[in-house]
């Protein structure tokens, strides 16, 4: 099975179509953390709360 070389052109190709993949698993890692902490502020025990009253507990 003989493989043919990529020209420059596919190569730019490729690589463009691997950055907006990592571009787009950095957005939706981000979102997820973002989630994430929102769920973990949401789900925070009201007595925590309560005890600091510096907390700030926004929705």
């Amino acid at each position: 099975m003989s493989v043919k070389p990529l020209t420059e052109t596919e190569l730019a190709e490729v690589l463009q179509i691997a950055q907006d993949g990592e571009q787009k698993l950095r957005e939706m890692s981000d979102s997820a953390t973002i989630m994430a902490e929102k769920w973990r502020i949401k789900t925070q025990t009201p007595d925590r709360a309560i005890a600091n009253p510096e907390s700030k507990i926004t929705s």
